[in-house]
């Protein structure tokens, strides 16, 4: 798993952070005079974000540095230093690879993580009339849901998208730092619910529940 790019210096108390991957990770191509990044249906749009692991030959992206997808089309993309900026110039054809960069979407003020473990129970004749479960079996699951500040309104259309096209997704729900350690969880997620609200002279707002679908992990690096 990818680690959690954290925009903020720290993160303390009560407050936790919702990141949505970008759904790609794979090879790239880039071509000189097109400018042009390649990757077979890599699923990204304009505006997204994205970071090179490795980059060959090419000496004009680098790798570890934050690009906004531009001119998206089905195969192929260019990238930008701001969002919806000027192209960068691809100086020579190379080739990379990039992994699922995580994009802040808000911070939960008031909010909570739960977690369910469902118990099988195998009591018998032999249980000496105690119950009795199995170990390590029944399905595991985690929720989150809460409310707080979106970022940006790139956070409000991601989550509008997801809500609309019910699919599932990669989070990271990113609960501490302190600039050397950062501590979350991962893993691919339903979004069943979605709020938003604001005040004429105030913050927008959000409010979200996500469902974990498959595996998830916690995370500290």
């Amino acid at each position: 798993m990818t680690t959690c790019q954290n925009t903020l210096s720290t993160l303390k108390g009560k407050d936790f952070l919702i990141k949505a991957g970008n759904g790609f990770a794979g090879d790239v191509t880039f071509t000189t005079g097109t400018d042009l990044v390649g990757a077979v249906d890599h699923g990204l749009s304009d505006g997204d974000q994205i970071v090179f692991a490795t980059v060959v030959t090419t000496t004009s992206l680098a790798i570890d540095t934050v690009y906004y997808v531009v001119t998206a089309t089905a195969s192929t993309f260019q990238v930008a230093l701001t969002e919806g900026g000027t192209p960068i110039a691809i100086d020579a054809d190379g080739t990379g690879t990039a992994d699922e960069y995580f994009r802040a979407l808000g911070g939960i003020q008031d909010g909570s993580i739960s977690f369910a473990a469902e118990a099988q129970e195998i009591t018998n004749s032999l249980s000496n009339e105690f119950r009795e479960y199995l170990d390590k079996a029944g399905v595991r699951s985690m929720t989150v849901s809460g409310s707080g500040l979106a970022v940006d309104d790139w956070g409000s259309e991601k989550l509008r998208a997801l809500l609309l096209n019910n699919c599932l997704w990669r989070f990271q729900i990113c609960l501490f730092t302190d600039g050397t350690t950062v501590k979350y969880w991962e893993g691919c997620y339903k979004l069943t619910g979605q709020e938003q609200g604001g005040a004429y002279n105030a913050a927008q707002t959000f409010s979200l529940t996500l469902e974990s679908s498959g595996e998830f992990a916690y995370n500290e690096v």
